[in-house]
């Protein structure tokens, strides 16, 4: 789930967090691939977490000799709502260190040829949860060998192939629970072509109070089977530090000729993990997609229905702590709601994403105060489905999902 050196030499060692947000699309100007869409109730994509370490070099007595701003990208999956008592994971989790040039400048000088980097800490927290921080890292994580080119930042992934899941968790009763980046250490072992270290460097890394990673309120029934999201695509571009990129599905119990039925409905964008000095959040790149799942897909085949086309009728985005009670996103795209006419697979998901190309437009959401806590959550849909090319209307009427779906907040 990047950042532009200040003035001191940096370390970025905090692709070490593992935490997905969650929460929001893909490149620039694109609408989302139906292939990519993440199950229903799953949260996936990568968030560029800004950090500050402090930065320890024990030949020096292990004193501190400066905070180094940074930042980390980091990719993964969690599900959109828990519930009570449910034990839920974060999966599907990677991202990159890297060591900036000021660390290989000094090679030549006191003979360093590659690094080896030992991480002993990656808390992860979940806050309402339990337990509340879990470390990754509780069997230390060690890079080893990574070549140094005078001049060249280090990069080295985490982990070095493959992914890793973080949890299980076990959700309280009710309420919400907050993820978190709880702070990382590291050690940074220069070593010369014999083998021998050289120079150490320490990293004590945080992230900013109230950054939001991901929010998800307990509910529903109890005795839910273990959430941990199947695999899927998780690595969406990362965008600038304090941001999210990547899709949700809210799950949605909606009414359909007469009948209940489950869909999901994917918000794509990208968000800040903090709001700026304006106390306003601002979608970016925002899309959407329309999930028929597997059953309701067999079930309209059994009716006859091969082909699906659409409207998104309303959509609404509820508010808590903003200047605006709800943003009704079908108003604010005129015209770009209309569903691609698409053929029914048996046993496959019906996928449509809306607008069919390009993105959708997010009206700015302000706080109401500094000190107010602003959250999104997925409101109210209607959305019209036309079988086989007829202009009769069969509509969706969905509620807004319970428990929330939160589409963002901040703070934390």
């Amino acid at each position: 789930m990047h950042l532009p050196p200040r003035s001191l030499p940096r370390t970025t060692l905090a692709a070490l967090v593992s935490v997905a947000c969650l929460s929001l699309p893909l490149q620039a100007n694109a609408a989302l691939d139906p292939a990519l869409v993440p199950p229903i109730n799953a949260s996936v994509g990568t968030f560029n977490l800004p950090l500050t370490c402090a930065i320890t070099v024990p030949l020096l007595f292990n004193a501190k000799v400066w905070n180094l701003a940074t930042s980390a990208a980091i990719s993964g999956a969690v599900p959109s709502s828990i519930g009570p008592g449910q034990n839920f994971y974060l999966t599907q989790g990677s991202g990159s260190m890297t060591i900036p040039a000021w660390i290989t400048s000094l090679a030549p000088i006191i003979g360093a040829k590659s690094a080896n980097v030992t991480l002993t800490e990656i808390n992860i927290g979940a806050l309402g949860a339990s337990p509340e921080v879990i470390n990754i890292a509780a069997s230390p994580m060690v890079i080893n060998g990574i070549p140094i080119t005078a001049g060249k930042p280090l990069t080295a992934g985490l982990p070095a192939t493959g992914d890793f899941s973080i949890g299980p968790w076990t959700a309280p009763a009710d309420g919400l629970v907050r993820l978190n980046f709880s702070g990382a250490k590291a050690r940074v072992d220069m070593v010369n072509s014999k083998g021998n270290k050289v120079i150490t460097v320490n990293a004590n890394c945080s992230t900013p109070a109230g950054t939001a990673l991901l929010t998800m309120e307990v509910g529903g029934p109890a005795g839910q089977p273990d959430a941990k999201v199947p695999n899927t695509f998780v690595k969406y571009p990362a965008l600038a530090a304090n941001n999210d990129n990547g899709v949700i599905v809210p799950p949605y119990r909606c009414t359909l000729d007469g009948r209940e039925v489950d869909i999901g409905i994917a918000f794509g964008a990208g968000s800040p993990l903090k709001l700026g000095k304006d106390n306003t959040l601002r979608y970016t790149n925002a899309a959407g997609a329309l999930i028929l799942p597997p059953d309701l897909v067999n079930a309209l085949m059994d009716q006859g229905v091969s082909q699906v086309s659409g409207a998104v009728r309303q959509l609404m985005i509820q508010t808590e702590g903003a200047t605006v009670p709800s943003v009704d996103v079908v108003a604010a795209n005129p015209g770009k709601t209309e569903l691609t006419p698409l053929s029914l697979q048996r046993d496959q998901p019906f996928i449509s994403p809306t607008p069919a190309s390009g993105t959708l437009t997010i009206p700015p959401i302000v706080k109401t105060s500094s000190t107010a806590t602003l959250r999104m959550s997925a409101g109210e849909a209607a959305i019209d489905l036309y079988y086989n090319g007829q202009a009769q209307a069969h509509r969706l009427s969905c509620g807004a999902p319970s428990p929330r779906i939160f589409l963002g907040a901040s703070p934390l």
